[in-house]
């Protein structure tokens, strides 16, 4: 082997490590981690879910982030522009007290796995649901009704539905399902 073959390999062996580090730090790890959980409190007491208002236990809405709905702050939030919910295959919306409504703006479901709405209380999403993928699956359970009633005009859209308890209705608007939808088997 010749001095230039050396000099190049040994870049070569040197390039691609930190290659390969800085594109991890640039892009975001490969493997995709479970959200954090926010739990809402309405602790700015203005009703609005955006990333400025600390409105989930003191702390501003991290987008990713799974989001848990209790019995403080309960009433009608309005969804400002677009939030990521849920970035990890996991549940990133928990209703655990009756009397919440979501209205305006999307929820943006990124994940590529299924998303559990667990809905132990009664509850209405009057916002988008986005599934930017199509390709997730949207589970619906607990012991609640989930309403999604996005308007005359409004597309929910997702991979897959499936209600395993609790009821899941439509009030208006459409639900798009690319890859069908089942429910509890009887």
């Amino acid at each position: 082997m010749n001095t230039n073959q050396l000099n190049i390999s040994l870049v070569t062996m040197c390039i691609r490590p930190c290659l390969a580090a800085f594109l991890v730090a640039a892009l975001g790890a490969t493997d995709v981690a479970d959200a954090a959980t926010q739990i809402w409190d309405n602790g700015s007491g203005n009703s609005l879910w955006d990333t400025t208002s600390l409105n989930w236990g003191g702390a501003a809405w991290t987008a990713g982030n799974d989001a848990d709905f209790e019995a403080t702050g309960v009433g009608t939030i309005t969804v400002s522009g677009t939030n990521t919910v849920g970035a990890g295959a996991d549940t990133p919306i928990t209703i655990n007290a009756p009397g919440y409504t979501l209205t305006g703006g999307v929820l943006n479901f990124p994940t590529t796995g299924a998303s559990t709405f667990l809905v132990n209380n009664d509850a209405e999403i009057d916002s988008i649901l986005s599934d930017p993928n199509a390709t997730s699956t949207l589970i619906q359970t607990g012991a609640g009704t989930l309403t999604l009633n996005p308007g005359a005009a409004g597309t929910n859209t997702w991979g897959i539905l499936q209600a395993t308890t609790g009821r899941l209705t439509v009030k208006s608007g459409t639900l798009n399902l690319i890859g069908g939808a089942n429910g509890p088997k009887t």
